[in-house]
């Protein structure tokens, strides 16, 4: 029975993709710089200058891959080699096309990343008097913050569902389908998700790989 969140029967009783391989307290290392100058020009005239920085590394162990609903590993179609017999069986006698199948990825192991933010800003002013009833100020600020992710053992989808769409060709070797007649993507070798560490290194390699994610943000404006 699959629902929404979670998944009734099966194997792997008691073990929760969303929290096992969490860390307590992921490392982080934080670094922090600042100084502020400031000149008398005249009597009456008064230069300021600050400088800051920060910089943020941190990593992460993200959740196990967990499917419940196909949405990654699409459907199993009938006549895919690793579904067991006696499942096959059933469906060969009751014209099932194809099931969806819930799995939790425990053996493909969990995502992790690496992320640095780094901030920079810097303000520049000059102020001042004229008389003793009026005064004047004009400063110019300059911010940026920049931002990079890159994560590791992440599931690539599009190859996760050619892996998972095997067939047999007519040299009775396992394929992926999109190479059963016509070699399309040499990299592509068929996964076996029934039952835990079924399938290859290379076709862990197929279906997981790197991502990455980049934010900058700059912002200059001035004031008087």
């Amino acid at each position: 029975l699959v629902g929404s969140l979670y998944m009734i029967g099966g194997e792997g009783a008691y073990r929760n993709p969303y929290v096992e391989p969490f860390l307590l307290q992921p490392p982080v290392r934080r670094y922090v710089g600042y100084t502020s100058l400031e000149a008398e020009l005249t009597d009456t005239i008064t230069a300021n200058v600050d400088l800051s920085y920060g910089r943020v590394e941190g990593h992460v162990i993200a959740n196990v891959f967990r499917d419940y609903n196909g949405s990654l590993m699409g459907t199993i179609k009938s006549g895919n080699p690793f579904i067991p017999a006696s499942v096959q069986a059933i469906m060969s006698a009751n014209n099932i096309s194809g099931f969806v199948f819930g799995r939790d990825g425990f053996d493909l192991g969990p995502a992790e990343a690496d992320s640095v933010t780094e901030t920079y800003r810097a303000v520049a002013s000059v102020k001042g008097s004229l008389g003793s009833r009026w005064k004047w100020d004009i400063s110019y600020e300059y911010g940026r913050t920049k931002f990079r992710q890159d994560g590791y053992n992440t599931v690539n989808v599009a190859h996760m569902r050619n892996a998972v769409d095997a067939v047999t060709n007519a040299a009775g070797q396992v394929v992926c389908r999109i190479n059963q007649v016509t070699v399309t993507d040499p990299a592509c070798a068929p996964i076996n998700l029934f039952g835990e560490n079924r399938f290859s290194q290379a076709a862990k390699n197929y279906v997981m790989g790197t991502s990455f994610q980049t934010t900058d943000n700059e912002i200059g404006r001035a004031h008087v």
